[in-house]
This record gives C-alpha cells, sequence and structure tokens, in this order.
C-alpha cells in the first residue's frame, strides 16, 4: 500500500540528492578504477570534504593496481609532496 510509496519516493529523493562524491564512492567501491582515481582527487584537494591526504593516498593506490594511468601520476606528485 501506501506507506511502500512513500518509501518508493524517499528512495528515489536520496538518490537524486547524492552527492556527486557519494556516487564516486559507490562506483569506487564496487571496482571501477577511473572513480578510484577521482576519490582521491576529492581527499587531495579537499573536495566538498575534509582533506585528507592518507586517504587520497589510499585511492590512487586502489586506482593504480586497478591500471589507472591517472592515478600513478597522482601517487608520485602526492608522494614527493608529504614526503
Amino acid at each position: 500500500g501506501t506507506a511502500k510509496q512513500g518509501r518508493d519516493r524517499k528512495t528515489q529523493a536520496i538518490l537524486e540528492d547524492e552527492s556527486p562524491f557519494a556516487s564516486f564512492e559507490k562506483s569506487a567501491r564496487s571496482g571501477n578504477a577511473q572513480s578510484m582515481y577521482i576519490l582521491g582527487r576529492y581527499y587531495e584537494d579537499g573536495i566538498g570534504i575534509e582533506k585528507d591526504l592518507s586517504k587520497a593516498k589510499m585511492w590512487y593506490q586502489k586506482a593504480k593496481k586497478r591500471g589507472n594511468p591517472a592515478a600513478k601520476r597522482a601517487l608520485e606528485a602526492l608522494e614527493k609532496k608529504t614526503n
């Protein structure tokens, strides 16, 4: 009945309101290397979230393992910055 319809509408609203960060995070967690790289950028630059270089490094490493060349370069640059 109506409870389910209300819930579906709420779910829809949550999906539509989802931040780009949240969608990249979901995609990254499901194994998308490009999204992993983008999450790294979000963390490195503090885009819409708190800057966190160790998380940036973690996501870059995950993306690099999956063969993302941009992540490899970002990781090298980040390591120069933080060492």
